[in-house]
């Protein structure tokens, strides 16, 4: 299939806090973007007129009109942002790769390592470009997200030696997401951090700043940093400037009364992160023969608690 090139529409593949966040930051730019829905593929011509509602970092409140079409649709997409679930990514894309143009673009915006390489093995002719953030969304119904922390954006591709189409980058500019030389890195440093306070918090069903006044769960993630900074040496990506337990400090502070996306998914019975998380972390730390037995043990402990 041929991409038509004149279409600039941003197709949105989950629709969580942080897809619905998105879509507003595009409907903000006035940049054309769809919402993508399951459905059955006899109701593949479905297109639904919705509202977003945005809840702005300083309250105020903002109503967008936005098309949200069945993933069966015939419509060719040229771009495609994925900010599903870690695990549900293959599953997910496979009814959309008909529609996927031989120059399209797919933007992975999601927690967790391992599924990008899932999806360029699935999409192997395409741009498949990985994007991280620090900025914070909570869903309050459907369609309905609160900006919750303002934070940094970036991307990079996946493979470090493909260009990237300079009017994706102006456009993904225009939303403040910067490109990145080693985005690797910038999810390895997020992946780190979300090992500890996403289980941790899931297990304890606690807020974030909880693991630093509990002098019980601080021992935990004092344990657990040095476990992962032994991992991430041996993988030549220490971080010498900043501890990692100092990161974490910074994060939980900043996110104190939150709770993490994985204490949510325990809490409503929803499957995790776990595999693409602590998992990802492990597959490293058996490969390198680092051995991890408090990471292994919250694995197991988070596969216990969750919703099969």
């Amino acid at each position: 299939m041929h991409t038509n090139e004149t279409d600039r529409t941003w197709y949105i593949l989950g629709t969580g806090a942080i897809g619905t966040l998105w879509a507003a930051k595009f409907l903000q730019h006035s940049m054309p973007c769809r919402l993508l829905h399951r459905s059955n593929p006899e109701q593949s011509g479905d297109v639904i007129s919705c509202k977003l509602r945005l809840i702005k970092l300083d309250n105020s409140q903002h109503s967008y009109d936005i098309d949200s079409e069945s993933i069966y649709h015939d419509s060719e997409i040229s771009r495609l942002l994925v900010c599903t679930k870690s695990y549900q990514s293959v599953e997910a894309i496979k009814p959309l790769i008909p529609r996927l143009g031989d120059t399209a673009t797919v933007l992975i915006l999601q927690n967790g390592m391992g599924q990008h390489q899932q999806l360029a093995a699935l999409l192997p002719e395409l741009q498949i470009l990985l994007a991280s953030t620090t900025e914070g969304a909570l869903t309050r119904s459907a369609l309905e997200v609160k900006h919750s922390g303002a934070g940094i954006s970036s991307f990079g591709s996946l493979n470090h030696s493909s260009r990237i189409n300079p009017v994706i980058k102006a456009e993904l500019a225009r939303i403040n997401m910067q490109p990145e030389q080693d985005i690797e890195a910038v999810l390895w440093s997020k992946l780190s951090i979300n090992c500890i306070i996403n289980p941790l918090t899931a297990i304890h069903n606690c807020r974030n700043g909880q693991l630093l006044q509990n002098p019980q769960l601080l021992s935990l993630t004092q344990q657990l940093c040095a476990e992962i900074e032994a991992v991430s040496a041996a993988m030549g990506r220490p971080d010498k400037a900043t501890s990692l337990f100092d990161k974490v400090c910074t994060v939980a502070t900043a996110t104190c009364q939150n709770f993490s996306s994985m204490q949510q998914d325990i809490l409503f019975k929803r499957g995790t992160e776990i595999d693409f998380i602590n998992g990802y972390l492990q597959q490293h730390a058996d490969r390198l023969n680092i051995p991890c037995p408090l990471n292994r043990q919250i694995i197991s402990q988070i596969k216990h608690l969750q919703y099969p």
